[in-house]
């Protein structure tokens, strides 16, 4: 009984929590927190920890169902190996390697997408600064050697 309490009551917890998930994060009334520390945590940990502990919690109801092993195979281990694979996904995000749309909101994409063109365009403005500068240079040394060649 206590078991089955338990595992219901993060069953319950895990939909609450992908309810609030789906609401508040994927889509945000603005993304102000997007730069914060708790934000990797936001799109990443807690998601996809919340769906690994929710169905091992769902896999603890269903065993207590005295399932036929045949049956078993189909309930049990299918679900739980697409549960660790899509937890590795989640972690392969949260180390900070860029995942696509359907593991990240769209609004995150494009707010990266928006932060490459800023950086790209800062790179190309120092670049174009150090061409200037080398060329000055350049120009500075011509000019010193054919005012020291006239004299």
């Amino acid at each position: 009984m206590g078991d089955t309490l338990l595992f219901s009551a993060i069953v319950i917890a895990t939909i609450v929590y992908w309810i609030i998930y789906v609401k508040d994060v994927r889509k945000p009334q603005s993304d102000t927190w997007y730069q914060d520390v708790w934000s990797i945590s936001s799109l990443y940990v807690f998601p996809y920890g919340s769906l690994i502990v929710g169905s091992a919690a769902a896999l603890g109801l269903f065993a207590q169902l005295n399932i036929p092993e045949a049956i078993a195979f189909w309930l049990y281990e299918i679900p739980l190996l697409l549960v660790f694979i899509t937890g590795g996904i989640g972690f392969l995000g949260a180390m900070g390697i860029p995942l696509p749309y359907p593991f990240t909101p769209k609004w995150v994409l494009k707010k990266r997408k928006e932060e490459r063109v800023k950086s790209r365009a800062r790179r190309a403005e120092r670049k174009r600064k150090r061409e200037a500068t080398k060329r000055e240079a350049v120009k500075r040394e011509e000019r010193r050697e054919m005012t020291s060649n006239m004299s």
